[in-house]
């Protein structure tokens, strides 16, 4: 259920979990939620391929029935100006190999996205934030991360 609206919402029907400190599986219980945990698995090897020296998690394993990634565990950092620009030196060597483009605005969006769904999990669960401070705090942080990199919002 949602805490605020009591009642469920199928876009959120996923879930993580850290395996020995050293792997973190997701998973999902929803149509919608399993298809964008899929399509995360997809979007991490094809990037892993295409860009190796990103920073980014091995995928261990993947499945369909039911959908769940297992990746290798990877300390993580804010995406930064710099990040930004590797991202966009990977995009040359996926359009290299796959013969598409690599969005990166849309691979901005999905930063975007998990860094403000990751707050907001954790402040509806009365977990820490990473770092500490509270969400808003969050959000102004990342405000200024993208900010800094020359992404404005439309």
């Amino acid at each position: 259920m949602h805490p605020r609206t009591g009642r469920a919402d199928p876009r959120w029907h996923s879930g993580s979990a850290a395996i020995g400190g050293a792997l973190v599986a997701k998973f999902a219980w929803s149509q919608i939620a399993a298809r964008r945990t899929h399509q995360e698995s997809q979007v991490l090897m094809a990037l892993r391929a295409a860009a190796p020296l990103l920073q980014l998690p091995e995928v261990i394993a993947t499945g369909t029935d039911p959908v769940l990634l297992v990746t290798r565990l990877v300390p993580g950092r804010p995406l930064t100006a710099g990040g930004i620009a590797a991202l966009d030196r990977a995009g040359v060597h996926y359009r290299q190999a796959s013969g598409r483009d690599l969005d990166l605005e849309r691979v901005l969006a999905w930063h975007l996205r998990t860094v403000l769904g990751d707050a907001l999990w954790r402040s509806e669960a009365g977990v820490a934030l990473p770092g500490g401070g509270d969400p808003p705090r969050w959000v102004d942080e990342l405000a200024l991360r993208l900010n800094d990199a020359g992404v404005t919002a439309a």
